[in-house]
Parts: structure tokens; C-alpha cells; sequence
């Protein structure tokens, strides 16, 4: 994180107002998902695929919140292409 912050120079922070419904969209939609794959157990699908895929959600969903950010943040601090996962 050091070598990030020394790399990147200081910027001006724009307003932000509205990200936060959009997140909290986001994180909705994935418990929505999560809320589905319980349903679908219900009906018969198998307890193993349901485990496969909530773990699946879960790994998006942390991946967005930690990865994803950080390599936007690397490529706008480096003028880079942004590279798509």
C-alpha cells in the first residue's frame, strides 16, 4: 500500500454522492443470488452445486470489493490501459 501512495501523487477528491446506492445495489444483487441458490436448494438442486455457486458469489462479490478497486486505482495512477479480468 506504501509503495502505491508513494508512487501516486495526491489528487482532489470529486463528489461521490450517489456511488453509495449504486454499491449498495451491487451488494443487494448478490444477496438476491445468494437468496435464489437457497430457493433452488429447496427444489431439488443438489447441495453441492448450490455450494459450488454460493462460494462462486462470494468470491465475485469480494473480488469487486478489493481487487477490482485496486487495479482500477493502479491503472489511473499509471495512464494505463485498464486490464479486463
Amino acid at each position: 500500500m506504501s509503495r502505491i501512495l508513494s508512487e501516486c501523487s495526491a489528487s482532489v477528491r470529486k463528489s461521490l454522492q450517489g456511488l453509495d446506492y449504486f454499491a449498495v445495489d451491487g451488494a443487494r444483487a448478490f444477496d438476491d443470488l445468494s437468496a435464489i441458490l437457497e430457493h433452488a436448494l429447496e427444489k431439488g438442486t443438489s447441495k453441492e452445486k448450490v455450494v459450488v455457486l454460493q462460494e462462486a458469489l462470494k468470491a465475485g462479490k469480494l473480488y469487486l470489493k478489493g481487487d477490482y478497486k485496486v487495479s482500477i486505482f493502479l491503472a489511473v495512477c499509471s495512464n494505463k490501459t485498464v486490464k479486463m479480468h
